[in-house]
This record gives C-alpha cells, sequence and structure tokens, in this order.
C-alpha cells in the first residue's frame, strides 16, 4: 500500500483470497490506508488485486479499490475484515466487510460483486488489438503506452474499444498523460471516455493543461446535458489516473484517487456502453485501460 516507508499513511490487513478456475487467476483482498490514493491520513478502505494463477504475478490494475466508507477523507468511516467468496456459474465473486458508511460508529455489513474482466488493454503486446476502433488521428501502441496524435490542427483524435455489458457497479480506469502542447487558442486537452455509445453519447473526464483544469461532462449526441469542472494543476508529460464510477444512478469521477465530481445520472439503467480516449491540440498517451464491476458497496 502507498510508497514504502510510508509509516502510519500506508497499511494492510486481514488478507483474504479466491480462486477462479475459469481465469486462472487468485483475486486477494484486504482492508488498508492507501495515502494518497484515499487522502485523510488512516481512512481504511478494502482493496482488491489480481494475481496470475502461475506465475503470482500482478495482472490488471494494482491495488484497486472495493469499497467507499462515508466520504473520501474522513477518518470516521472505515471499512474492516474482509471476507470473499467465489461463485463458479457466473464467474465473480462476492466480497463482505463490516463498516460504518451513513452514520458515524454504527457498523453495518456491507457487500460488492466484483467480476474481472469486462474490458482490460495494458498495451503491452505493441500491436493495437481489433477490438480498436480508430476513426481519427495516428494511433500506435509500444512499451505499455497507446499513443494518439490528432490528424491535423484543431481535429482531435480519437479511439474507441469494443463494448462491455451492463454491470452493477462499474469502475473504468485510465492513466492519461499529455504531450506536445500546440492548441487551439481555448487550450488543448486529452480525455477518457466512458459509458459511451458512440462518439457524441458519453461520460467525458478531460484534462486540460495549459488552463489547470479539469472537466466533467455527460453528453447526448454531441449536447452536453450536464458538465462541472474543477480548478487541478495538470502537468504536461505527467501521467494522471483517471477514474469514472457508476452504479446507474451516479457518476463519481477522480483524479489520482481524489474525488472530483460525484453527479446524478442523466442517463437510467445499469451503466454499460464503450471505453475510449481522444486529444485536441496535444498528443495523448494512455498507460493501460480497465472496466470492472464492483466499486462502493451495498447492505445486503
Amino acid at each position: 500500500m502507498g510508497p514504502d516507508g510510508g509509516g502510519d499513511n500506508v497499511a494492510g490487513f486481514r488478507p483474504d483470497v479466491a480462486y477462479s478456475p475459469a481465469d486462472g487467476e487468485y483475486l486477494v483482498v484486504w482492508n488498508g490506508i492507501d495515502e494518497p490514493a484515499v487522502p485523510g491520513n488512516g481512512e481504511a478502505e478494502v482493496w482488491g488485486q489480481r494475481l496470475d494463477g502461475a506465475t503470482g504475478e500482478e495482472v490488471g490494475a494494482n491495488d484497486f479499490r472495493l469499497s467507499t466508507m462515508g466520504p473520501d477523507g474522513d477518518t470516521n468511516f472505515d471499512a474492516a475484515q474482509p471476507k470473499l467468496a467465489y461463485r463458479p456459474g457466473a464467474n465473480e465473486y462476492l466480497v463482505v466487510w463490516d463498516g460504518d458508511d451513513l452514520v458515524n460508529g454504527e457498523g453495518e455489513v456491507w457487500g460488492q460483486r466484483y467480476a474481472a474482466g469486462l474490458f482490460e488493454d495494458d498495451f503491452e503486446d505493441e500491436e493495437i488489438a481489433a477490438d480498436w476502433s480508430l476513426p481519427r488521428g495516428t494511433w500506435s501502441e509500444e512499451l505499455g503506452v497507446l499513443a494518439g496524435v490528432p490528424a491535423a490542427e484543431g481535429l482531435p483524435a480519437g479511439a474507441v474499444a469494443a463494448g462491455f455489458e451492463g454491470c452493477s457497479a462499474c469502475t473504468v480506469t485510465a492513466d492519461l498523460a499529455a504531450r506536445n502542447l500546440t492548441g487551439p487558442p481555448e487550450g488543448s486537452l486529452v480525455w477518457l471516455m466512458a459509458f459511451a455509445e458512440g462518439l457524441p453519447t458519453n461520460v467525458l473526464v478531460a484534462l486540460r493543461p495549459e488552463l489547470d483544469r479539469v472537466l466533467f461532462a455527460q453528453r447526448e449526441g454531441g449536447r452536453i446535458l450536464a458538465g462541472a469542472s474543477a480548478a487541478v494543476a495538470i502537468d504536461p508529460g505527467v501521467s494522471y489516473r483517471v477514474e469514472i464510477r457508476s452504479d446507474g444512478a451516479r457518476f463519481v469521477a477522480s483524479l489520482d484517487g481524489a474525488v472530483l465530481f460525484d453527479e446524478p445520472s442523466a442517463f437510467p439503467g445499469l451503466p454499460f456502453g464503450t471505453i475510449g480516449f481522444g486529444a485536441r491540440g496535444a498528443e495523448v498517451e494512455v498507460a493501460g485501460a480497465s472496466v470492472v464491476d464492483g466499486a462502493g458497496g451495498s447492505r445486503p
């Protein structure tokens, strides 16, 4: 958890493990403190890590979060003592834990289904997979990075992956960096596009380095139904972890673990769609992308 030597700001406790014969993988869960992924110097949440069953190597996202107890940064709310079970017929896991989420000190039992493999690409094979469509710009894959370059000044680059089916609590994650900024006058931007039904209908988080802002938008047919922005220092060439979670009722978007937006969904129903990336007035680099079914927690 966190950097080595992090002291009381990072710690892991009470692990549990289950095995998926269908995927040949283990899932390990534990409760832990991970500053700065969850700010607050002591807020414990439930985390998970997939491991290759043959080699023990990490698979997919590193130390992904499975619980959301109370507001991020409030150490009055915690998750503890996770337990894990595997359901072979559905190839999914159930994680349960005790924690306080609604009232400080009032412990309840919470649970979260988790199914790996809705979508994942680590961009390590140096060949863009066939399930990606590349409608705009020039795209390449090398050394674990998907890179996109706009075709011409003022025109965006865009890449969209094949769709994923509906899930009860989708979490879309990618690491984005903006490089070689060229404008236009309103500023360069790179973005993660999720829960998309084609390019004009989607949920989007965009990084704007020249303005030091992060944008959030829900778009339908290219029209913004709901949007928000936050002032955040964005440095060119630096990779930022962008995450969008949805349970069908709300979208929660975070940058490097810090929640920036928590907005009601303009698209009712279970989340589904595609994952994609884009850039305008800059080159975009993407280091890993995934969609998992799991984030948050509900009382049984």
